[in-house]
């Protein structure tokens, strides 16, 4: 979901941006890890004559990420 269009008094409450989930930001996946860093969830992309193509495109959710 991303933060931002969230239901509620505070959508960047400490609670919301904390959320070990993570939201969709303005460029994609994101979390906030106990430490403190940033994990994110990227496509990767080929830069061909043609444009762009996606090669592996981006998680929607951390659940969906093999570490």
């Amino acid at each position: 979901m991303a933060l931002a269009q969230a239901d509620g008094a505070e959508p960047f409450s400490q609670q919301a941006l904390l959320n070990p989930n993570g939201f969709t930001g303005i460029d994609g996946l994101f979390r906030f890890t106990p430490g403190g860093l940033v994990q994110r969830g990227l496509a990767v992309l080929e830069v061909a004559p043609q444009g762009a193509v996606v090669l592996s495109p981006a998680p929607q959710s951390f659940q969906d990420i093999a570490y």
